[in-house]
C-alpha cells in the first residue's frame, strides 16, 4: 500500500524528532520538513549536543544548509526555502569579497595591459 502525503509527513517528522537516529539522518528530515513547509518550529527539534561533535555538525551544516545559503545570496533567489534576507551578514560579506576579487583581477590587467 502506497504512503500517503500524510504518512510521509509523520515519518519524516519521527526521524527528526528521534534522539535514537543518527544527526545526518535527522538534519535531512528537516531539511525534507522545511521543503514541505518551509515555516516549520525549529524549537520543535530537540538535540542533544553530546550525541554529535563539531566535526559532525560543521559537516553537516555544510551539506545540507551552507551551499544553499551561498547560492540564495549569490543569485538573490530563495533555495529550498532558504532566503538570503536571513543572512544579511552572508550576504554583505559574498558581495564584498566578490567585488573585491574582480577589482583586483581589473587592476591586474590593466597594469599588464601598461606594461606591454
Amino acid at each position: 500500500m502506497p504512503l500517503v502525503d500524510n504518512d510521509r509527513r509523520r515519518l519524516v517528522e519521527a526521524i527528526a524528532y528521534s534522539p535514537e537516529v543518527s544527526p545526518a539522518d535527522r538534519l535531512r528530515a528537516v531539511q525534507l520538513l522545511q521543503i514541505l513547509d518551509p515555516s516549520p518550529s525549529a524549537s520543535q527539534i530537540d538535540y542533544d549536543d553530546d550525541q554529535i561533535s563539531d566535526a559532525q555538525l560543521d559537516e553537516q551544516l555544510d551539506a545540507l544548509l551552507i551551499v544553499d545559503i551561498v547560492q540564495a545570496c549569490l543569485t538573490d533567489q530563495d533555495v529550498l526555502g532558504v532566503s538570503a534576507r536571513n543572512f544579511p551578514l552572508t550576504r554583505a560579506f559574498l558581495t564584498s569579497e566578490l567585488d573585491r576579487r574582480v577589482e583586483e583581477r581589473v587592476q591586474a590587467r590593466m597594469e599588464s595591459q601598461k606594461s606591454r
